[in-house]
């Protein structure tokens, strides 16, 4: 399987979205990687789509650059 290219994956997701919909921060991204079981994660990137349309793009990408979405 091919590895995940997320850098490209997040300049796509930002041509889509705005930057301002394409979380990469560290400080924006800790919000969303707490949670109440315990288990550390490390989320990437956080989108947020406005739109069906968006989510149908952000989607293609992450498929055309091998990236999962949670």
């Amino acid at each position: 399987m091919k590895q995940a290219d997320w850098a490209g994956a997040i300049e796509a997701w930002t041509q889509v979205l705005g930057g301002p919909h394409v979380l990469v921060d560290e400080a924006q991204r800790a919000a969303y990687e707490r949670n109440a079981s315990g288990l550390e994660r490390t989320i990437p990137v956080i989108l947020r789509p406005g739109s069906t349309e968006e989510v149908v793009a952000v989607v293609k990408e992450a498929n055309r650059f091998q990236t999962p979405l949670y």
